[in-house]
């Protein structure tokens, strides 16, 4: 794991972001994004990457994929002892005084995956790892709000 430590941080920031970072490999997590990526991947099947053509349906899938991680990371911190407000210092307070070895790399982590290009390069992968393994899924079985993991 990680450390966080870094005299330049805040002390409060070390606790904050090592509980993130449970929240972000923890099983439940990954098991509602690898659900959301199996249920979409079918429509990323003939993408190439963010380079290439863009399919109106892959902004939905990417606004639905935002609300899925949003309502989870909402739901992280409000299973904690600390706010929503010192959560996102705690997120600053990494990037502006943190570095790649500690915790600002997570940090970063977490911004990246609300970001369009990110979300269409994991999608992409994840189409050509379900049609490598001949995995066809029909995106018509199941909706966004199934995704949903309380």
């Amino acid at each position: 794991s990680r450390s966080c430590s870094r005299s330049a941080m805040n002390p409060a920031t070390k606790p904050i972001l090592e509980a993130a970072s449970e929240f972000l490999w923890s099983d439940e997590l990954q098991s509602s994004l690898d659900s959301f990526s199996t249920n979409h991947a079918p429509m990323f099947a003939d993408a190439t990457g963010v380079e290439g053509e863009q399919k109106l349906e892959w902004t939905q899938a990417h606004l639905d994929f935002q609300q899925l991680f949003e309502f989870q990371l909402e739901q992280f911190v409000a299973t904690q002892s600390f706010s929503q407000a010192e959560f996102v210092a705690a997120c600053q307070d990494a990037l502006d005084n943190g570095d790649w070895a500690n915790c600002k790399g997570l940090v970063e982590v977490v911004l990246s995956m609300s970001t369009y290009e990110y979300f269409v390069r994991m999608m992409v992968a994840a189409a050509l790892l379900f049609g490598s393994l001949g995995i066809d899924r029909s995106p018509e079985l199941s909706s966004p709000d199934d995704q949903r993991v309380l």
